[in-house]
């Protein structure tokens, strides 16, 4: 027998790419190395056999071509490891779920040592378990970054997973969530349009199809999250559902931020800053006063930096004060481009200037602490990229814009600029997107002033009119998710309550 083993070997390493053949040429190494290392005589022979269709049988795997387009119906398991973490576990329970809804037939959930070697069909790898498939750990990953790779006997779903913490919550790292999610909601027809059942749509194909797949990547934003409003109006049972929904929308936000108004904790909360250094605020009318500062001065700069080093998160928000009474001071206003007007066609834009600033202190943040992040906003009178960008400086890795800056439907609220077209609001959203940012919008939401009436304990005593409207909508429509109201809103809610 030992003198057809090299046409035994060359056969195995002929270059195929057919899924089954490699299969069959992995049996074949198993058995040659079963076969000889059991007749051998010389120990030496049989360990250098053993060594080499071991070696065999990892090339072939991870040499593998990617499996072709499979049959939905042809995946019968999930295969987790023995002891899955918490977003492992909760990936494998999802995708069991709505497979099975698909395809109208029930997912094994069974774990590696339980998956016979000739198991029939296919089957989906999640987390830890696509270790076992790929014959290496796909470890490190990116903060979650995740991976789907079709394979001959099925499909890999891995990523960045953080066990120990809540796997429904979106600051929770959850790789292999992501990932099997995507698959759901870009291949498979899943969408999830609002909180709750009714929001959600689950084709019934029994006939779908798994693409060929091979995805490593990372989600394009930092930070995906949504507002839902003053928790005080909603129910228990919506704000469960909203977080379900909000972590099968794939939104994130892994990381400590802020990216608010800054200059009033670094330079006013001690009381005593203007009256020892009025120098380092802003110049208005000859005068100098706060609560802008002067960001030219190299002292304001170095004091913010610090505040980014200094914080408790991630990224620390640099961001200047709200409102106007920016500095007039010769060296500011020589950072401004001339004639260039903000949106109200009356203050100068200020973006040249104030983004100058941005990316000195964060490029000083970076050289001192590589991990540390800044925040700032894309905001009313600086709301425009920049028109003339310093090629030395730092690039802004997240910009923030805000609805003073893109504006919202009508009836949202007292936005800065109602009149201006959606297109020009688009190219302000291109512009730092251009110079290799991300952007996050926080829409502009109205705040209602405080009520002397209210109840002491925080809720709500008489909704305006604008919010009882949206109640009774949504009750009208049907949401099981509301609940009641802690409190009666007014005559026609009253009577849809006692109604029923």
């Amino acid at each position: 027998m030992l003198p057809i083993l090299p046409v035994w070997l060359s056969t195995i390493l002929l270059p195929s790419r057919n899924p089954g053949e490699v299969g069959d040429r992995i049996h074949l190494a198993l058995a040659i190395r079963a076969q000889y290392c059991w007749h051998a005589s010389q120990p030496n022979i049989c360990s250098m056999l053993n060594s080499l269709c071991t070696s065999l049988v990892v090339s072939l795997l991870l040499t593998a071509p990617l499996a072709a387009e499979q049959k939905l119906p042809d995946f019968r398991r999930v295969v987790t490891v023995e002891r899955p973490n918490g977003v492992q576990k909760l990936a494998a329970m999802e995708l069991a779920e709505y497979v099975g809804r698909i395809t109208r037939q029930k997912l094994e959930m069974v774990t590696v040592s339980q998956l016979p070697v000739d198991a029939a069909g296919l089957s989906f790898f999640i987390g830890d378990a696509a270790m076992h498939v790929l014959g290496k750990d796909p470890a490190p990953w990116k903060q979650e970054e995740y991976l789907l790779r079709s394979v001959p006997k099925g499909l890999e779903l891995a990523g960045d997973d953080d066990g120990k913490a809540n796997p429904w919550a979106i600051t929770t790292r959850a790789g292999s969530l992501l990932a099997v999610y995507t698959l759901l909601d870009d291949h498979l027809g899943v969408h999830w349009f609002w909180p709750g059942p009714f929001g959600e749509h689950v084709p019934s194909a029994p006939d779908a199809v798994v693409p060929e797949l091979d995805i490593r990547t990372t989600p394009k934003f930092l930070f995906r999250s949504i507002p839902q409003g003053p928790s005080a109006y909603q129910a228990a049972a919506y704000r469960q559902e909203y977080m379900r929904w909000a972590r099968r929308s794939r939104l994130g936000s892994t990381r400590s931020a802020a990216f608010g108004h800054a200059w009033f904790d670094a330079f006013l909360r001690e009381g005593d800053t203007f009256k020892n250094h009025p120098e380092w605020f802003a110049l208005v009318g000859g005068k100098r006063q706060p609560p802008q500062m002067c960001t030219t001065n190299p002292e304001v700069i170095e004091r913010m930096v610090q505040h980014a080093l200094n914080g408790k998160l991630d990224i620390m928000h640099i961001s200047p004060s709200d409102g106007g009474g920016f500095c007039e001071c010769e060296r500011c206003r020589a950072l401004d481009v001339p004639g260039l007007l903000a949106y109200d066609n009356v203050h100068p834009q200020l973006s040249d200037r104030i983004f100058a600033y941005a990316n000195e202190v964060a490029r000083r943040v970076r050289e001192k602490n590589p991990d540390r992040g800044v925040g700032m906003l894309a905001y009313t009178y600086y709301n425009r990229p920049h028109e003339h960008p310093d090629p030395g400086t730092e690039p802004l890795r997240d910009v923030r814009l805000s609805g003073g800056g893109i504006p919202r439907s009508r009836g949202a609220g007292r936005v800065a600029h109602l009149g201006r077209g959606r297109e020009e609001a688009r190219c302000e959203a291109r512009g730092p997107r251009g110079l290799g940012t991300s952007l996050l919008r926080r829409p502009a939401v109205p705040a209602r002033r405080p009520d002397p009436r209210e109840p002491a304990r925080g809720l709500p005593g008489r909704l305006p009119r604008r919010h009882r409207r949206r109640q009774q909508g949504l009750r009208h429509a049907g949401s099981e998710l509301l609940g009641p109201h802690p409190r009666p809103v007014g005559p026609r809610v009253r009577r849809r309550q006692s109604d029923g």
